[in-house]
């Protein structure tokens, strides 16, 4: 059975792309969906890798993985 953790009002959610962005006719679902969670009080950090969509990537992989890392290790964003 999967168990989902339990985020408590706060934690911060980083969101990041590590394979195919967003294109921009999407972009009002991520502000939207980001809207969202800081009404019910989390804190939303969106990668610049979510709002590009270049032949089906964000990014160079390069720049997706250095994104993804940076938001795992930040003691800031806990």
């Amino acid at each position: 059975m999967i168990r989902y953790p339990i985020l408590k009002e706060g934690a911060v959610i980083g969101t990041t792309a590590p394979s195919s962005g967003v294109p921009e006719s999407l972009h009002g679902l991520i502000r939207e969906a980001t809207r969202r969670l800081e009404k019910d009080g989390f804190r939303v950090v969106v990668g610049e890798s979510v709002w590009t969509q270049n032949k089906a990537k964000s990014a160079p992989a390069k720049v997706r993985a250095a994104e993804l890392n940076r938001m795992v290790r930040d003691e800031g964003l806990t």
